[in-house]
């Protein structure tokens, strides 16, 4: 009896899978830990356990990485590998060394320890500890965490950083602080800083302080455009400069190259400075909507306030003249017609028209409701009151005065009469 062929679109189905299967095992391949060179190896076995120990220029390759070091020992039941002497990871081009290193084969994971240093990309990294997946695109940095961007001459340094440098994006916390690199007249400083490389931006957030060297400013939130070099000042920003206050709903920072350049608040604008310097509690104050300030050489040339208190002044003025017109129009009104008529008279008369507004607002709602609906409204309460007191009563003066056959005979009773 012969075979029936296997129909060809169901074979057509199986074509993706097996396709996907081979992915698969070449992806699980790759990740594999494959030895290229060493001086020596030896096989150490340790209870249950058996090490492979390598030594002399040592050099293995994990997926597209390149691993080099002078001595390590490899637990290919685990799939560990411990590395120390001149250890060098090469990915991608960029370069790692450290003191030791641990790669964990299954968890696609590598731990540098001791003196990490990692350069490309145009930026140079330091740290005590480094983590990373499979390549060096993103990695966690702990510990005396320095970070030189030598495209954009920035220096990063804090306790905590992640470098996800495929997406040129860097997030530090633990007391970050950004400096530009050479002059060192700007410094960022918040309890978070995110930069975005391609973008050329910087946000910091919780905290933030712009130090330059014309001015100071604090806030909750900064972003910090390192092209155009413009910082964007927002939740309760304040600056201080020349030995003023300045703030406002939001601020805006020009700088030119090094040196500040203008300014500009938006909302709620207030410009604080002493008066003299015999009182610093007598100041001179500045309000308005907005405000734009230019310097030369860090100081002050222009200032433009728009929206101020005089701007109000001459609103309200104007204003305030129409209402005290009509005022006096009124007072002069009453006196005249309380001279004429006389107070007992307009009582009688405010009076009358009280009762005649209740009475019409109670028409207006009997004609809307119908008169028989709205008189048993108004009355059904009452009624039901006096009947329960007239039965009340009743029951009273038949249990205490039986003699008695009627309410006025009750009330001779009451008296000391006779019935």
């Amino acid at each position: 009896m012969s075979r029936r062929p296997i129909p060809f679109p169901f074979a057509f189905r199986l074509l993706p899978v097996l396709v996907l299967c081979f992915a698969l095992a070449a992806g699980l391949q790759a990740q594999r830990i494959v030895l290229e060179q060493a001086a020596t190896m030896r096989n150490l076995p340790a209870g249950e356990l058996e090490y492979k120990e390598l030594e002399g220029d040592v050099v293995v390759r994990y997926g597209d990485s390149m691993i080099r070091f002078g001595f390590g020992r490899y637990n290919e039941r685990d799939g560990v590998l411990d590395c120390v002497r001149n250890v060098e990871v090469h990915d991608d081009g960029r370069v790692l060394t450290c003191d030791e290193l641990t790669l964990y084969e299954k968890d696609e994971k590598a731990v540098a320890r001791g003196n990490v240093k990692i350069t490309g990309d145009s930026m140079i990294v330091h740290s005590r500890l480094a983590t990373w997946w499979r390549g060096l695109d993103k990695v966690e940095l702990q510990t005396d965490v320095e970070v030189f961007d030598l495209k954009d001459s920035l220096k990063l340094v804090c306790g905590s950083a992640m470098l996800d440098n495929a997406n040129g994006y860097a997030r530090a916390s633990l007391a970050p602080v950004m400096t530009r690199m050479g002059a060192d007249t700007l410094t960022l400083k918040a309890r978070t800083l995110e930069w975005w490389r391609t973008e050329d931006r910087a946000l910091a957030w919780k905290g933030a302080e712009l130090d330059q060297k014309d001015l100071k400013a604090s806030c909750d939130s900064l972003v910090w455009e390192n092209g155009p070099r413009v910082a964007h000042l927002y939740h309760t920003p304040r600056i201080l400069q020349e030995n003023r206050e300045i703030t406002g709903d939001t601020i805006r920072v020009f700088l030119e190259e090094e040196d500040l350049d203008s300014l500009s608040v938006q909302g709620h604008a207030l410009v604080l400075s002493p008066a003299d310097s015999v009182s610093a509690k007598l100041y001179d104050r500045l309000e308005g909507a907005t405000l734009a300030v230019s310097f030369v050489e860090g100081q002050a040339s222009a200032l433009e306030l728009a929206g101020s208190a005089d701007e109000g002044l001459a609103v309200a003025v104007p204003l305030a003249l129409v209402l005290g017109i009509a005022a006096l129009i009124a007072s002069a009104l009453s006196v005249a017609v309380f001279g004429l008529f006389g107070v007992e008279v307009l009582l009688g008369v405010a009076v009358e028209i009280s009762f005649a507004s209740a009475g019409g607002a109670l028409a207006f709602r009997a004609r809307r409701e119908g008169w028989l609906l709205h008189a048993a409204g108004r009355t059904w309460r009452p009624m039901l009151i006096l009947l329960v007191l007239a039965a009340v009563l009743g029951v009273v003066i038949d249990r205490w005065m039986p003699q008695a056959g009627s309410l006025p005979q009750a009330v001779r009773l009451l008296r000391g009469g006779m019935p």
